[in-house]
C-alpha cells in the first residue's frame, strides 16, 4: 500500500512518516535517535531527557514530533561530524528567536512543529548548521 497511510516509505518522496520510535535513552545529542520522517511518533521515552535528533534541515521544512511517551524527551537539530561536514543545527525554543544547539523539551503526549527558517549552508553553500524554530502543542 502506497499514500499517507502506506508502511514508511510510502514510495512517495518526502511523504515519509515513521511510528514506534523509541528515544535515546541517557539524552544528549551526540547518541540521539535519528528522526527520517515528515511525521515522527515517539512511542517510549523512558525517563525525562531522553532524545532524538531532526533530520538535516533546508529551508522551508516542515517536521512534526508527536510525544506519545510516558516522559517529556528533549528534541535536538541534526548533527553530523563527519570530516570536512562538522555541522549542528540549531533550534529557537517557544516564544525566543535565540538559536541554541541544547535542544528543546517535548512534553509527553504534546505535539511539537519545527519550522526550518535557514537550511543547512544557507545561502553561500558553506558547510553551516540550518536554523529550526519550535511550536508546541499541548
Amino acid at each position: 500500500m502506497q499514500g499517507p497511510g502506506g508502511p514508511n516509505p510510502s514510495g512517495i518522496p518526502g511523504f515519509n512518516a515513521q511510528y514506534g520510535i523509541i528515544a535515546h535513552a541517557g539524552g544528549g545529542n551526540a547518541n540521539a535517535t535519528q528522526l527520517n520522517g515528515w511525521l515522527n511518533t515517539i512511542t517510549t521515552v523512558a525517563t525525562a531527557a531522553d532524545s532524538v535528533q531532526l533530520p538535516p534541515g533546508y529551508a522551508g521544512m516542515e517536521v512534526t514530533v508527536i510525544n506519545h511517551g510516558a516522559n517529556s524527551c528533549q528534541v535536538f537539530g541534526f548533527q553530523s561530524t563527519a570530516l570536512g561536514d562538522v555541522v549542528t543545527d540549531t533550534i529557537a525554543p517557544v516564544g525566543s528567536a535565540v538559536q541554541g544547539t541544547v535542544g528543546v523539551a517535548l512534553a509527553a503526549l504534546a505535539v511539537g512543529i519545527f519550522y526550518c527558517m535557514i537550511g543547512q549552508g544557507g545561502p553561500t553553500n558553506n558547510v553551516s548548521p540550518a536554523q529550526w524554530q519550535f511550536k508546541a502543542i499541548a
